[in-house]
């Protein structure tokens, strides 16, 4: 009986399809919101050649090496260490 109630609230079985129909658009417009950003996302750059990447490397180094310092200096232990390292690379 629920079932003829419900059917009876549409005028036409064309008023149940356009709803339908809207309902299925607005999913699929939230899920092509949701994914464009994650496909958008690029590739980090690759160094291409052994100079470039031994400077790189080199940067790298002497961040960690600074940073490994400065906490050193503050007395900073485990998780707080690698906080603090995750931070100050970060940063620099």
């Amino acid at each position: 009986m629920e079932i003829v109630k419900f059917w009876s609230a549409f005028n036409s079985l064309s008023e149940f399809t356009i709803m339908f129909r809207i309902l299925i658009m607005g999913f699929t417009a939230l899920i092509s919101i949701g994914t464009v950003p994650a496909l958008a996302q690029s590739a980090p750059v690759k160094q291409k050649f052994p100079a470039t990447i031994a400077v790189a490397s080199t940067v790298i180094t002497q961040k960690n090496e600074s940073c490994r310092l400065q906490a050193k200096q503050q007395g900073l232990h485990f998780l707080k260490r690698r906080r603090f390292m995750r931070d100050c690379k970060a940063a620099q």
